[in-house]
């Protein structure tokens, strides 16, 4: 669980995040037309905001309603979720490159004078034993 800073009241203007916002705010606040909306843009940074520090501190400092700046907070916290959920649950992983070859080659004879050579080249070594006595059950 991720813990909250907390900004005591003289504190509010040394946080540089919260001041850059206030600024920001401040300057929509002078020249925006009587009865306009906050920007999406400023809700959306006073709602980070929020998550990092306390949603009341938040509000005070930049003068915002609480609980709307706290239903802000919750709204984008279940968007977060939400595109969290619809990533992918399947991920393919590739098996690494063989960093080297193991290479050998095979000869078997049997006592009736038959052959048999294998050349391999692989990455895993071969259960020579198997092939062998493969070989020499089948020729018996």
């Amino acid at each position: 669980m991720r813990r909250k800073s907390t900004i005591g009241p003289f504190q509010i203007s040394a946080h540089p995040d919260i001041e850059r916002v206030r600024l920001r705010l401040q300057s929509w606040r002078k020249t925006r037309h009587h009865g306009a909306r906050i920007p999406e843009d400023l809700w959306a940074a006073a709602a980070i905001l929020a998550r990092v520090h306390r949603t009341g501190t938040v509000a005070h400092a930049l003068g915002l309603d609480y609980y709307t700046l706290k239903t802000r907070v919750k709204s984008t916290s279940a968007s977060v979720c939400r595109k969290e959920q619809t990533r992918p649950a399947f991920v393919e992983l590739m098996p690494p490159a063989p960093t080297c070859l193991t290479e050998c080659t095979l000869e078997i004879e049997d006592r009736h004078g038959s052959k048999m050579r294998i050349h391999l080249k692989s990455s895993e070594t071969p259960d020579l034993g198997a092939i062998s006595s493969a070989f020499l059950r089948a020729r018996a």
